[in-house]
């Protein structure tokens, strides 16, 4: 279990929204494009927001990445665009067998084949280089050389190996980069997408002359009708059945150019399906639960008039559509004590749902739903894994979807209600309306020995931390906190403003190790009215005055305007630096 679902990161939050809007839905009448990656937090942060300007005409502002040499989200002149991960199935694993007698070789659906050898040099400041020796075979390379566990499951006879679309040889991702950055129209931003290869991406685009669309390029395996794994499970290297026979065809992926609507969202829920009708081809079925698509989708119904400081509102909103989903239908089930009823009642009055840094009620419904978890899978994970990841599973509290929890309390899936081990029998509703009010009680337990007994004190931004955390964390102490920033922040999983994170060791806080990385706001009417901000700052040196100058405004939800214009650039930069090539 550990292999596969690592606990750091079984979480919402790792994903991003993106929107566009035609001119229809807003007050200038040209389109409108709001772009927010959910990325770990980190300080140096992962973006360097940069402004290109060459003498061929290439004039581009935008979001860097390190070792791209160009802007990856961001606008031209006169184009707008904004990814998020489509999170498609592009990985199989194959048992591949070792040839009798000849230990490196593998069978293969034509015969023996040798297995391909390389060795990986990586270099070590101060010590000799490191070198790993790499097999490959015809699907890519062998994971269970450097995954032991693996390895002593598969014994003498097998290995494991992957296939992955992101390891082909041709791959022109970085070239559709170059011809993103000089698109002078939709038109252009399509051609160039039909070169990104790896990974998948929704791509929401929207040009000066009124257009908008979404499109999302990369490689697609096709799965044969033979394939009885479908890549859930590692299939048999040495049957043909189990190869992929080619990827989808750009055409054949999910796009839809100026559509009837006017808007488009995509939130890492099932894009293409609620953008397109029936869209036909598998892309993956692990798409993100649609909480902050479909609050999205409300939000930019409500007008026609939008604009970038209406869009903001929305990039920041912190209504908790999954607590108003999941609450009412907890406190019904729970019987609490007369000792917590009017602790009850008053979270059956949470105003909006809202998730801000100065309410309670969210402190309390996370913790419920952390000690509910506890309770429904404890045993279970116990079994799993010797009883050695009783605290780790419980640590994520949303890596179980929240559909389990209405399943469960309508009468299906009661089973996770007894204990495994004591009295595996099935149970029934019972059972589990008393686990939820056992869980309630457990809640809050932990927060009144954790921050009193006034329940209304039980601040969110008290225990909701954004953490940037740097490399040198792990050295911890002083070091640490000089060079890690910290700030407390609204939201939470499943929010437009989303909060990603786990529940220390003892249950005590809640690290958000994950968020908004970036926020942009494009208005292609006014481009130079456009606006951005980062989690931390430009500097990655903690000594610079611009090292965490946006943290404090982007905890608030605060903006920053940002233009293309030179004459702009003049007036406000901070100082020059030159480079010349010796």
């Amino acid at each position: 279990m550990n292999l596969l679902y690592p606990a750091s990161a079984l979480f919402e939050g790792i994903g991003s929204n993106n929107w566009v809007l035609s001119g229809a839905h807003t007050a200038s009448g040209k389109p409108l494009l709001a772009n927010d990656p959910h990325l770990g937090l980190t300080t140096p942060q992962v973006w360097y927001y940069a402004h290109l300007v060459s003498e061929e005409g290439l004039n581009v502002m935008g979001a860097t990445f390190p070792g791209v040499p160009y802007v990856v989200l961001g606008r031209t002149d006169k184009v707008a665009w904004g990814f998020t991960n489509t999170g498609p199935d592009v990985q199989d694993y194959y048992m591949e067998k070792i040839a009798p007698g000849e230990p490196r070789s593998y069978l293969t659906p034509s015969g023996i084949e040798p297995f391909k050898t390389r060795v990986e040099e990586i270099a070590v400041k101060g010590a000799e280089p490191v070198r790993i020796k790499v097999r490959e075979t015809r699907h890519g390379p062998v994971m269970s050389d450097v995954l032991p566990s693996v390895g002593r499951y598969l014994g003498d006879e097998f290995v494991l190996s992957l296939r992955w679309t992101a390891l082909d040889d041709t791959d022109t991702t970085i070239n559709a980069a170059s011809m993103l950055n000089r698109a002078q129209s939709a038109d252009d931003f399509v051609t160039a997408s039909a070169n990104f290869l790896s990974p998948q991406q929704n791509m929401v685009y929207a040009d000066i002359d009124g257009n908008i669309g979404y499109v999302a390029p990369g490689r697609i395996p096709v799965r044969g009708e033979g394939n009885l794994t479908r890549g859930f499970v590692p299939g048999l290297g040495w049957d043909a059945a189990y190869d992929w026979q080619g990827y989808l065809a750009f055409e054949d992926l999910p796009q839809i150019h100026n559509p009837p609507s006017g808007i488009v969202v995509t939130a890492n829920e099932n894009a293409p399906q609620s953008n397109l009708t029936n869209y036909p081809h598998f892309i993956t079925s692990e798409w993100a639960m649609p909480y902050r698509s479909e609050r999205l989708w409300t939000l930019l119904r409500e007008s026609d008039q939008h604009t970038v400081e209406t869009l903001a509102a929305i990039q920041t909103d912190t209504r908790s559509t999954f607590a108003e989903a999941i609450l009412p239908r907890l406190i019904d089930a729970t019987d609490a004590d007369a000792v917590n009823a009017q602790i009850l009642e008053d979270l059956d009055l949470w105003q909006g749902f809202d998730t801000g840094v100065e309410r309670w009620e969210m402190t309390l419904f996370l913790t419920w739903i952390r000690e509910l978890n506890n309770r429904l899978y404890r045993d279970e994970w116990a079994q799993l894994s010797d009883g050695a990841a009783e605290t780790g599973s419980t640590r994520n509290t949303w890596a179980i979807k929240p559909t389990l929890y209405q399943a469960m309390l309508d009468g299906d899936s009661t089973r996770w209600c007894g204990d495994a081990v004591a009295d595996p029998e099935p149970k029934g509703v019972e059972a589990c309306r008393e686990i939820v009010t056992q869980a309630f009680n457990d809640a809050v337990t932990r927060l009144t020995k954790r921050l009193g007994k006034d329940h209304r004190k039980w601040r969110w931004g008290d225990v909701h931390i954004a953490t940037m955390s740097h490399r040198f964390e792990g050295v911890g102490g002083l070091v640490r906190d000089f060079f890690q920033n910290e700030v407390s922040a609204p939201g939470g999983p499943y929010t437009v403003n989303v909060g990603g994170g786990s529940f220390s060791d003892d249950g005590e806080m809640m690290s958000m190790g994950s968020g908004a990385s970036l926020r942009h706001l494009f208005d292609l009417g006014r481009p130079d009215h456009s606006l951005f901000i980062t989690s931390n700052g430009q500097s990655g040196n903690p000594l610079s005055g611009l090292h965490d100058t946006f943290v404090d405004q982007w905890a608030q939800g605060e903006y920053v305007r940002f233009s293309t214009s030179r004459r702009d650039a003049e007036i406000n930069r901070k100082g020059k630096l030159r480079l010349v090539p010796q």
